[in-house]
């Protein structure tokens, strides 16, 4: 419970620090303005992968959670985080499917040249689709986590990340 809400608060705490960083930059120029656009469509899907997909591996463990158990979830990738949850909770791969598909078409998308994805985020509507994909993992990734929750009611995962 102590390190699901020490995970819960790094989130906020990188949230409330891009704002803030992204508040001081509302006065640059065009170029500026561009490339903070891409920083933020990074923050939806990387940092958000990092958090969660660790949260979903812990809420998917049955309590008591070992330190064994914690320090080897914290040698896997995201990814891998990820497909451990299949392993606890076979009927959640549906979700988990889901939530690697976007996270594949981020890094497709990040994989590209700076100057090609900058130029994806001048377009309007190519950002506006960008972003709305964004959203999309992001509703994935809640999709996960209650379907965790839903597998089995003594894991609790959602409640112990909200309250």
């Amino acid at each position: 419970m102590f390190l699901m809400n020490d995970i819960c608060r790094f989130w906020k705490t990188l949230l409330l620090n891009y704002e803030n960083k992204r508040s001081v930059r509302l006065l640059a120029d065009e170029n500026q303005r561009t490339k903070q656009k891409v920083r933020n469509f990074k923050l939806k899907y990387s940092r958000m992968t990092t958090c969660f997909a660790t949260a979903a591996a812990l809420g998917s463990h049955r309590a008591p959670v070992t330190e064994e158990q914690v320090f080897a979830l914290t040698r896997l990738t995201p990814r891998e985080r990820l497909q451990s949850v299949v392993e606890r909770i076979p009927e959640v791969a549906p979700h988990v499917d889901q939530v690697l598909e976007r996270y594949a078409e981020f890094l497709e998308m990040t994989g590209l040249p700076t100057t090609s994805l900058e130029a994806k985020f001048s377009d309007k509507q190519k950002r506006t689709e960008m972003f709305a994909r964004a959203k999309e993992y992001g509703d994935a990734m809640f999709r996960l986590i209650s379907a965790i929750d839903a597998a089995d009611n003594r894991l609790r995962l959602l409640r112990t990340l909200v309250i």
